[in-house]
């Protein structure tokens, strides 16, 4: 399942040296869906994540019924993602974990 959106770049005082992208609304729903069933642990899903032309694999973070998706700063430096910016982001769900 592959979900695509928009979303503004926050500073969450999480493990540093992250920023993170928030998932809109409707995009959380359908992911809770399928949480059961992809979950690790601690509500953490596993993803691939595209931003601009870099891909990369991460989890997403369960945060006030919305997902946080941790952007690290090689990523952040490649594509020009800073705090308060809004970018285009794409999730590829690993469904075998």
């Amino acid at each position: 399942m592959v979900i695509a959106f928009r979303s503004k770049i926050i500073f969450w005082h999480g493990p540093s040296p992250f920023v993170f992208a928030q998932t809109p609304i409707q995009e959380s729903e359908l992911i809770r869906k399928i949480a059961h069933d992809i979950s690790y642990g601690w509500g953490c899903i596993p993803v691939y994540v595209k931003i601009a032309k870099t891909e990369w694999k991460t989890s997403l973070i369960p945060k006030e019924g919305k997902y946080l998706v941790p952007i690290k700063k090689i990523i952040q430096e490649k594509e020009n993602v800073e705090v308060g910016k809004i970018i285009n982001i794409e999730l590829n769900f690993i469904m075998n974990v």
